[in-house]
This record gives C-alpha cells, sequence and structure tokens, in this order.
C-alpha cells in the first residue's frame, strides 16, 4: 500500500532546506543513496522496460526479481555501494518500486522532479517530489509517496509526515514527537519558514486501488488540539446521538406516566444516551491517542501538528 500526497509550499525560494529540517524533527531520514536523479530514473526506465519485455505485471514488492538485477547489473566493479541487506540496497529497491508504480499518466511529470528519499522510524520508505523545472517562485507544487505493507504504520507515517509540514509558532528546540494513525502533534520546535495546503491525500493499493481517502486539518497550539479531538466526524455523529438520546429520555420523564412501558422507554433512552457517550469518550481516546499523550505528558505547550481524518474510499 502506498500514500499519495499532493500539496503546496508558501515560503522561500529555497525552501528545501526548512522542508526536510522539518522531517528531521520528526524522526524521517534521508537516504542519501548518492544517485544523480538521471540515473535513479534511469534505473526506473530499466525496471519498467525489462517488465513489458516480459510481459509481466508492475512489481509489487521491492524484492521483485525485475528491481533486484537492475539494481545489480548498475552495481558491478570493486566500488560497490548497492550490497545486499544494506541500508542503501533497501533504500534504493523501495524507491524503485514506488517510482515504477506511479501511474502511467502521471509518470513523466513526476520523473522530471528532483527527488529525495526519506525513510520513517518505522521503516515506512518515501520519495519527496520537489518543484517541476521552472523559474523560481515562492509558491512550491510537491508530491510525496510513501509505501508500507502495513495500513498502521502506513497512517501514522502519513500523520507524521503532514504534522511535520503544518505551520507552526516559535517555542523551544528540544521538540517531542507523539504520534498516532490520525495525529502527530508536537511539544516545542522551531518556528517555520513556510506554511503548506495539502489538496490531496490517498492510500491506494499496489494496483492503485483507491482505499482510504485523508484530510490534513493542522493544530497550532492546546485548543485546537482539544477542539479537533471532539470535532471529527465520529466524534460529531456519537455527540448527536447522545444529546438525542438525553431530549428522548427528558420528552419521556417530563410528559409520560412513569409506569409501564413509558418508564421502561426512558430508562433505556437515558442509558444508551449514557453508552453513546461513553463510545464517545473511548472512541476519542482510542483513535487520537498521540493528543491524549500529548496533553498529558512532558512539559511546555503543543505548538503544531495536525490530524489525518481518514474515511474509507
Amino acid at each position: 500500500m502506498r500514500t499519495v500526497l499532493k500539496f503546496q509550499v508558501q515560503g522561500d525560494v529555497k525552501i528545501y532546506e526548512p522542508l526536510l529540517g522539518a522531517l528531521d524533527e520528526t524522526g524521517w531520514t534521508h537516504a542519501k543513496i548518492d544517485l544523480s536523479h538521471e540515473t535513479l530514473v534511469g534505473l526506473a526506465k530499466r525496471v519498467l522496460d525489462k517488465v513489458r519485455r516480459a510481459g509481466q505485471d508492475l512489481p509489487v514488492s521491492p524484492d521483485s526479481r525485475f528491481i533486484q538485477t537492475v539494481i545489480t547489473d548498475h552495481d558491478k566493479g570493486p566500488d560497490r555501494r548497492f550490497e545486499q541487506f544494506t541500508f542503501e540496497h533497501t533504500a534504493l529497491s523501495q524507491a524503485l518500486l514506488l517510482l515504477v508504480q506511479i501511474p502511467l499518466d502521471e509518470r513523466d511529470e513526476a520523473f522530471q522532479r528532483d527527488m529525495v528519499v526519506i525513510k520513517s522510524q518505522e521503516n515506512v520508505y518515501g520519495i519527496l517530489f520537489l518543484d517541476p523545472p521552472a523559474v523560481e517562485t515562492r509558491t512550491h507544487s510537491l508530491q510525496a509517496r510513501l509505501r508500507s505493507p502495513d495500513l498502521g504504520a502506513l497512517q501514522r507515517a502519513t500523520a507524521e509526515f503532514v504534522g511535520a509540514l503544518s505551520p507552526a509558532k516559535r517555542g523551544p528546540a528540544d521538540a517531542r514527537v507523539f504520534t498516532s494513525r490520525g495525529a502527530a502533534v508536537r511539544r516545542g520546535g522551531h518556528a517555520r519558514l513556510f506554511t503548506t495546503s495539502f489538496a490531496s491525500i490517498q492510500v491506494r493499493s499496489v494496483t492503485n486501488e483507491l482505499l482510504m481517502t485523508g484530510q490534513a486539518i493542522p493544530i497550532n497550539g492546546r485548543l485546537s488540539l482539544i477542539w479537533q479531538s471532539v470535532n471529527r466526524s465520529a466524534g460529531r455523529v456519537l455527540l448527536g446521538i447522545s444529546l438525542s438520546l438525553v431530549a428522548v429520555s427528558a420528552a419521556l420523564f417530563a410528559f409520560s406516566p412513569d409506569t409501564g412501558w413509558w418508564a421502561w422507554t426512558e430508562q433505556l433512552a437515558g442509558r444508551l444516551a449514557t453508552g453513546a457517550f461513553g463510545a464517545l469518550l473511548v472512541d476519542g481516546a482510542l483513535d487520537y491517542t498521540a493528543l491524549r499523550q500529548a496533553l498529558l505528558k512532558g512539559s511546555g505547550d503543543v505548538t503544531h501538528g495536525a490530524v489525518v481524518e481518514w474515511a474509507r474510499a
């Protein structure tokens, strides 16, 4: 599975250093595979050519024989840099898999962009696609593709990525990060030199089937954090059910006889209202572990982060 993110960054003309610095703060590393853009794209095209000649489907694993054959053919001689089981070999295999799985109608445009291979602490690999070749601008149209066979890890990595690139206000330098599948928030951290708006967040299968969509909601402080944790769609539904059942219980208590079926119905509505409200609290605690931890642990104010509201496609 993979997440495809498309977003705009408003900031300085030379935005890439602060952008990568923001990712560093949340534990992403830059896989310095030491290959030029032309070489990386050339290797991906060789994989695609081998697949086409063999009449096979696109690879679905970085261990695909097509990917491994291309890496082996490229990495010959005494100065081999991509030995099996090394970090560099794994990063290159993951990068080639991400590149060959780009849909045909998007491939040419994506291959023209400069690329940075990235990796999360949970071994979720990705590629950050920088601006297409154009004049220098303060508005940057970027893309990112992240992949993992584990949906939970992919969602957490996506939330970390979105949280890292969300606006921040100034705070202490010793940032602490709390992450769940739906959120990533931080205490402290340096002021961002940019603002980001996410136009599209999609989780797709290896066959490019749309599985989930995500909406990025920035967190700009403690009050914003609390508000967003209770104002999600699931939370609003449970809250509406709770209030409706309370209203029904109150009406039955006020206007109906206090014996027989009326009394039983009033008591049942009250119990259901209590259960729905309890479900609201449990739902928030389970889905927003990161938000709860950030409120209860550590010192200093929450400075920024993001909630990703996931929905099945």
